[in-house]
């Protein structure tokens, strides 16, 4: 019996491109690999057989396309399936996935990293070895020739942690893209880095970065949590806020990705589009959720195991979440929560089952309607946050973003 024959079992899975290639025993991590018309997917491979590590490593490289897709494109994958074959070594296999008649209604990025990590789901359970480490990668992006150690390196000093982010930067200059592109990515990763920042200083338990291109999971988590979604967007996302909660959830510092800035129309949302969006509509600024939001949450995340015994109008608590607490129930969700809860430590696990990140994405689009607060340009509330911390903020995008990227990996 396999540790995760129960996923298997529970879960739909596509597991006829299952290869019937053995499992090295001693397997630690397997790489995944989503590849759709990426005409730059051998940089991403070459850099991962640059690595130097001491352990055996997979990579898995799923080429997906709809059903219908341009005959090129096929060819074009069926080439580089062939031709990932080169960039094998002795601790190191690449094994290319073809999925090449997906329905289009269920297309896309998350269908992609589900069908590779459920094969090295399925992998690891082959030998029985639940803390496998299954690490999510885009065919875009590059990265240090540590960083296949240090993953395995961290998750051993972690060994209760369910996953991990790891640490990412966009390049913001160069020669490979047009100037604008550059100007624009800026501005989309100081946004990405300020909602963090900013749900940190409004003390949420579970702000971490959810970038497909940047996180691991450990096997036994990934399958105790229904494994990766269907999400055509967003994925990441999802998946991510269903392994943060478990605890121990940490951050991968000493090695870094860097993904692309490229524009994209592939997803609805996410780098790409937001890209395109700056670029086309020749923005000088991105729109972002004021700070006020996050000082508005701040008082309840920090008092919240008061409601154990307390009515949370006794918290004095602003107007405008008082509403949003009424129009979501959350007297009877808090009834519950009392319930159910022994403790101020189940309480709180509880509180913020019911107030997790989609739900406080939620509050923040409540509030940020133009009838009540309104989004703010990104650069002036990465700015007031800085200030808010003690630290004196640069003018610039490029300075702010230099800025939090300094407070974040450090």
């Amino acid at each position: 019996m396999g540790f995760a024959d129960f996923y298997f079992q529970r879960f739909k899975i596509y597991n006829s491109y299952f290869p019937n290639i053995d499992v090295d025993t001693d397997l630690k991590l397997i790489v995944v690999i989503p590849s759709y018309r990426e005409f730059k997917l051998f940089y991403t491979l070459e850099c991962l057989s640059k690595n130097e590590f001491d352990f055996k490593t997979e990579v898995i490289i799923v080429f997906n396309a709809k059903t219908g897709e341009d005959e090129q494109v096929l060819q074009m994958h069926l080439a580089q399936a062939k031709n990932s074959q080169q960039f094998s070594k002795p601790n190191l296999r690449f094994i290319p996935i073809i999925e090449h008649d997906i329905p289009p209604k269920i297309s896309g990025a998350g269908l992609a990293r589900k069908l590779g990590m459920d094969l090295a789901l399925h992998r690891f359970n082959t030998i029985n070895n639940r803390d496998g480490i299954i690490v999510s990668l885009d065919a875009d992006t590059i990265c240090e020739k540590n960083y296949l150690q240090a993953i395995k390196d961290n998750f051993e000093q972690h060994p209760k942690a369910p996953g991990a982010t790891i640490a990412f930067e966009h390049p913001i200059s160069g020669t490979e893209f047009p100037q604008e592109i550059y100007s624009a990515i800026v501005l989309y990763e100081l946004y990405m880095r300020y909602y963090i920042q900013a749900l940190r200083y409004a003390k949420f338990p579970y702000a971490y970065h959810t970038v497909g291109s940047a996180f691991a999971v450990r096997a036994w988590a990934y399958a105790q949590q229904g494994g990766m979604g269907l999400h055509s967007a967003g994925e990441d996302f999802y998946f991510l806020h269903k392994i943060i909660p478990l605890g121990n959830f940490f951050e991968i510092k000493n090695t870094r990705v860097y993904p692309s800035p490229r524009l994209s129309n592939r997803v609805v949302f996410g780098t790409g589009p937001a890209i395109r969006k700056i670029i086309t509509e020749k923005m000088s600024d991105f729109d972002t959720y004021p700070l006020e939001a996050f000082e508005i949450l701040k008082p309840l995340f920090e008092k919240h195991t008061l409601l154990f015994t307390k009515n949370y109008k006794e918290l004095e608590i602003h107007p405008l979440l008082e509403i949003f607490l009424a129009e979501n129930e959350f007297d009877i969700a808090l009834q519950k929560m009392r319930e159910n809860s022994s403790s101020t430590e189940t309480f709180s696990k509880r509180f913020y089952g019911w107030f997790d990140a989609f739900r406080v994405l939620k509050f923040l689009n409540f509030i940020s309607d133009e009838q009540r607060i309104g989004q703010k340009p990104v650069t002036q509330e990465a700015r007031q946050l800085l200030k808010k911390v003690g630290r004196t903020p640069g003018f610039s995008a490029r300075d702010l973003l230099l800025e939090y990227r300094q407070i974040q990996n450090n």
